[in-house]
């Protein structure tokens, strides 16, 4: 058997086709929007925290407000 069947870019090739296969882009997030966000160092059972937008810094990446929502 042959050492490169296993390699990691593979699993990781595949992996991204079962992924794919039921994602789907979101819409861009816009100031107010109401969001949930992962607490820092999240354990099990621990909830998430409600917030808003407050900004848009690009693909994927916003300013959240946690306090006042």
């Amino acid at each position: 058997m042959k050492g490169t069947l296993l390699t990691t870019t593979i699993v990781e090739k595949v992996s991204r086709v079962y992924y794919d296969r039921t994602a789907k882009d979101l819409n861009e997030l816009k100031p107010r929007d109401k969001v949930q966000v992962k607490p820092a160092g999240l354990v099990k059972g621990q909830e998430w925290k409600k917030g808003c937008v407050i900004k848009n810094h690009g693909y994927h990446s916003y300013a959240v407000e946690t306090a006042n929502c």
